[in-house]
């Protein structure tokens, strides 16, 4: 137990922090990382395996003279491993990390393979933030996960994202007021369906979890594509329940393959016809570029559409239509979606919008 500590309260949206000072020997001690474990059925794991490269960097950096680490350390706790007196805190247990484990595996490291250097920093004061979660409220903590590695840092929230989409699932989060959520965890749905459909050109595509490495593109990029497309129907009609979200995300899945399926006979050249995964890395079309600017396309489509159609099959049917004219009218060939073709250095939301133009400058 970590006792005794002075601390500084923070409040953010019905959520406390605390903001304390522990030394580098109480976080080698005194935390832990939820790992995603692939042999543990609901697994509550959302963070990827270490990456020994990178915390071999910040041990042999450790290892010089003058190194500080300034940067706090996100972790999170239960109310009830918090112990109060007056302006003092102690700890029950560990912390759990939520950003900073590779700092903390490399005072781990350096404790193994230098004693001396570990004598020397060992008492060092390291700032930490404690987010004050509930059990039953951990969505919120890989929320928070998602947005610091998403934004900025090139780490995996593919893991987290699959979690959070469960932990909604099983009821622990009432969601569908809030349509940011609403969305993610459809346009999660849908991706996690497509990817495993044998019949669809995504197939083992997406990256959805650590050990699939060499796929096209992650669970978080695709998801992100769908955004806007979703988004339509909540302007449109608040989804309210679980059934009807089941609902518009079979619609969405359908709707994909088709279009896909006429992505690939337009496009085939962008494609690998030799293995049962379709995707062809050396093409962008089933990348970021590829993916948003095809998704804009569809958006446009079904806003057109939406007013005129009153069942989503007579929908579908009319988007599809018209998405397979557009694509026997244009004139972009297998060659422009090639990395270091006519597309590439368009990754970005006015880029993804260029090549959606240039797909229908001729419909």
């Amino acid at each position: 137990m970590i006792k005794n500590k002075s601390f500084i309260t923070a409040h953010q949206n019905n959520f406390s922090m605390h903001i304390v000072v522990l030394t580098i020997e109480e976080l080698v001690f005194g935390t832990y990382v939820l790992q995603f474990n692939s042999e543990e059925e609901n697994s509550r794991g959302y963070q990827r395996p270490l990456l020994p490269s990178h915390f071999r960097k910040i041990t042999k950096y450790l290892q010089g003279s003058g190194a500080i680490l300034p940067p706090a350390i996100l972790t999170a706790s239960e109310p009830g491993n918090i112990e109060y007196n007056q302006n003092r805190l102690g700890i029950i247990g560990k912390l759990r990390v939520v950003d900073g484990q590779h700092r903390i595996a490399a005072f781990k490291q350096l404790r193994e393979i230098d004693e001396f250097k570990y004598s020397e920093i060992k008492h060092y004061e390291i700032p930490v933030i404690i987010m004050i979660i509930p059990e039953e409220k951990q969505i919120h903590e890989i929320n928070t996960f998602i947005n610091i590695n998403s934004k900025g840092k090139k780490v995996s929230t593919d893991l987290a994202i699959r979690l959070r989409e469960q932990i909604r699932d099983k009821g622990e989060n009432n969601f569908y007021f809030n349509k940011v959520e609403v969305i993610e965890d459809i346009a999660t749905k849908i991706t996690k369906s497509i990817n495993s459909n044998e019949n669809s050109v995504w197939y083992n595509a997406i990256k959805v979890g650590p050990d699939q490495s060499g796929r096209i593109i992650s669970i978080n990029a695709f998801n992100k594509s769908l955004f806007d497309l979703l988004s339509l129907f909540w302007e449109n009609k608040k989804l309210s329940n679980e059934i009807e979200a089941k609902h518009y995300t079979e619609f969405f899945q359908q709707l994909l393959v088709e279009c896909w399926d006429s992505v690939m006979s337009k496009w085939p050249g962008c494609f690998n016809f030799k293995n049962e995964e379709k995707y062809n890395s050396y093409y962008n079309i089933q990348k970021g570029i590829g993916v948003n600017s095809l998704h804009i396309i569809l958006t446009r489509i079904i806003r057109s559409k939406y007013q005129e159609c009153p069942t989503l099959e007579l929908l579908k049917t009319a988007v599809v239509n018209d998405f397979i004219k557009i694509l026997k009218k244009t004139i972009v060939t297998d060659e422009d979606w090639m990395i270091g073709g006519e597309f590439m250095g368009f990754a970005s939301r006015a880029g993804f919008n260029q090549v959606a133009e240039r797909i229908m400058e001729e419909y």
